[in-house]
């Protein structure tokens, strides 16, 4: 596919195949202010992805872990928060499901990976979804049929580690600090 500029007007080569299956090259025409204007569009509906990923993000993770990812952010990891925060604002603002019902599944994926940090964080905004202890455990029980009980079992311990964090800082305690499954601490 190439592109050229032709008097106001961006002209690319497509390859298209015919009808009767022979591939060849066709010329298709746009102004390019409408080439602008489309790019100005594309680039207010990804800022309006942003936003909106943003809020939900923090609604989920709460706004102090989602601080603190940008704030410590690098000029490497910063396109992949960016990346991240306008996921969100793709999936978890769609209205399909409920936000409980999308941590449910979270805590199921995560389990599957074996993405114990993650785990942990994801338990906890479960819990802030309404998500009960309960049902967390009913969702491990789940995973260890389906991903395998070595997963669940890790996914047992650190379900437990954030269970306890959360019922340490709905208590006002200073929540102890969290151990990755490596054994080190994590973040």
């Amino acid at each position: 596919m190439g592109a050229s500029r032709e008097g106001g007007e961006c002209a690319c080569r497509l390859n298209a195949v015919t009808s009767d299956g022979v591939t060849g090259n066709r010329a298709v025409s746009r102004p390019l202010a409408a080439k602008g204007a489309t790019l100005k569009r594309d680039r207010k509906k990804k800022d309006e992805l942003f936003e909106t990923g943003l809020k939900v993000r923090k609604k989920v993770l709460t706004a102090e872990y989602v601080d603190r990812q940008f704030a410590s952010a690098s000029e490497f990891t910063a396109p992949m928060q960016d990346m991240a925060t306008r996921a969100w604002g793709l999936v978890w603002t769609r209205p399909g499901l409920p936000h409980r019902t999308r941590s449910m599944l979270n805590i199921a994926f995560l389990i599957a990976l074996d993405k114990p940090e993650e785990l942990e964080l994801h338990v906890e905004a479960a819990l802030r979804n309404g998500v009960t202890q309960e049902e967390i455990q009913e969702i491990i029980m789940q995973a260890a049929v389906y991903c395998g009980f070595p997963a669940a079992l890790r996914g047992t311990r650190i379900a437990r580690q954030a269970l306890e964090r959360y019922e340490a800082k709905a208590a006002g305690k200073m929540p102890p600090k969290r151990r990755s499954a490596r054994g080190t601490h994590a973040r």
